[in-house]
């Protein structure tokens, strides 16, 4: 099995049945940090399905949505009541 690593995972998206898809479907690949921030843990094969099922979801030239990678997971700050992000073992979908 592929290595998984940290990445960050944002969007501004202006319709909101769009906007939820979006959010369930990043639930199913990461922890959400802030309102359209997930942290997600990814090998390559799991980042490829999920660019490519967010290709078929975002329609609009106006929505955005960013997976950049964490680089130095040692750098990360955290302040107030933050937890450090880990890599879990599943996500659950409820």
């Amino acid at each position: 099995m592929a290595e998984r690593r940290l990445f960050t995972g944002m969007y501004d998206i202006h319709d909101e049945r769009i906007r939820r898809v979006v959010r369930q479907l990043l639930c199913g690949y990461g922890v959400r940090s802030e309102y359209s921030v997930f942290d997600c843990w990814l090998d390559p094969a799991m980042r490829g399905r999920l660019l490519a099922q967010l290709a078929d979801i975002l329609e609009d030239d106006t929505d955005c949505f960013a997976l950049v990678r964490v680089l130095d997971q040692q750098a990360i700050g955290y302040f107030g009541d933050s937890p450090p992000v880990r890599d879990p073992d599943y996500f659950y979908i409820g």
